[in-house]
């Protein structure tokens, strides 16, 4: 079996700015950002990896929420090729791919979806929503994320949410989120969360275990600001069955804490005891400094097989 590619994700808490280049980009290194959204808002991450026509993504609805907007990514699997348009469905409606980044061996593919599901979710309760993915060839897509930006009236600040799309090359990569305020640290209601989307990253341990794995190699290393936030970034925590080409990926998001590993050195497979846990959501302030206007974050992946798509 052929080891996973890991999806990256990043999500901080910027009204919508939305920056889409040409449909096709190849062999470009680094993901970057293809929205930017500010105000009372909240923001909804979630993954899923499939081998079966069928799976679910779950979208988390605050109180009084109503969709601003959504935004879809998939990642083929290793030398898959590209995704037809109309291929994967959310809900029974097909998707057209406004942006595609060749990346290596991978075809990652990126599609605004708020006309497909604001209306079902302006209407739905509170909580958590199932959505139903289907995937016309399932071996050939490793595995999608759905992210949702609503207008929460429970927030009294306003926050913002980047995500950025594309390819980090596995042979070492560095993503810089630039703010329009500098960081204040005495803030006692400051946030700052990244979580990451990894597509083809198999490290031995269950779908949903969240822990460094028992299988060496499969790992990204991730710093943030010249310092090592994690060793073990990766594996299949969002896939549906074991891991298996075509379900391999993982996404901070819904269902995750932002607690940080607690040894940002341990690999999969090392003999660290107990395992750290990494489900790929991260609390950012401990790598940042008061007056910081920057955030650099940089990842590697010593097998040369792990895809960090999304952030």
């Amino acid at each position: 079996m052929k080891r996973a590619i890991t999806l990256v994700g990043i999500m901080l808490v910027v009204g919508v700015s939305i920056v889409l280049a040409e449909r096709v980009r190849s062999g470009e290194a680094a993901i970057n950002t293809v929205v930017t959204d500010t105000g009372k808002i909240s923001l909804s991450v979630d993954g899923l990896g499939t081998i079966n026509s069928t799976g679910l993504i779950q979208v988390d609805k605050p109180v009084g929420g109503t969709v601003r907007s959504a935004h879809f990514a998939c990642a083929s699997v290793y030398s898959g090729g590209a995704i037809p348009d109309g291929s994967v469905t959310i809900d029974s409606t097909g998707i057209t791919w406004s942006l595609q980044v060749i990346n290596g061996s991978w075809s990652n593919h990126y599609a605004d979806v708020t006309s497909v599901v604001a209306t079902r979710l302006n209407a739905a309760p509170t909580g958590i929503t199932n959505w139903t993915i289907a995937e016309a060839s399932p071996s050939a897509v490793d595995g999608c994320i759905l992210a949702v930006i609503f207008n929460d009236p429970a927030q009294l600040v306003d926050r913002t949410a980047v995500l950025l799309f594309g390819g980090q090359s596995t042979t070492g990569d560095t993503f810089t989120i630039t703010l329009a305020d500098p960081i204040n640290t005495a803030d006692p209601g400051l946030v700052l969360d990244m979580g990451l989307g990894i597509s083809f990253s198999f490290q031995g341990s269950g779908p949903a275990s969240n822990q460094c794995g028992t299988e060496s190699g499969q790992s990204s290393t991730i710093g943030v600001n010249s310092t090592r936030l994690t060793s073990c970034a990766g594996n299949f925590d969002d896939a549906d069955t074991d891991g298996a080409n075509g379900n391999l990926l993982t996404v901070g998001g819904v269902g995750d804490s932002n607690n940080n590993p607690a040894d940002p050195n341990q690999l999969p497979a090392d003999g660290g005891t107990p395992r750290v846990e990494d489900d790929e959501l991260y609390n950012l302030i401990p790598f940042v400094a008061n007056g910081d206007t920057t955030i650099s974050v940089a990842t590697l992946n010593a097998s040369n097989d792990d895809n960090i798509f999304f952030a």
